[in-house]
């Protein structure tokens, strides 16, 4: 018998100035996509800055769909 799963996606959509993300006034002086990712993981990566940031209940959408997992023969 085939196994059913389910899939969950939570999005949140929210932007951000440069001086929002680099409050302090250190921000680089071109930022990229990568040092907005490096700024999150020091600040204790994806959950610690949904958390901090009071992104937690901004979660815009989500969406659940499902799948068959083939038996194994």
């Amino acid at each position: 018998m085939s196994e059913k799963m389910f899939t969950l996606s939570f999005d949140v959509y929210e932007s951000f100035s440069v001086n929002e993300l680099w409050s302090d006034g250190d921000a680089p002086e071109n930022p990229t996509i990568e040092d907005v990712k490096a700024l999150i993981d020091k600040c204790g990566g994806v959950k610690r800055v949904l958390h901090d940031w009071n992104l937690i209940d901004r979660f815009d959408e989500f969406d659940v769909s499902s799948y068959e997992v083939p038996d194994k023969k």
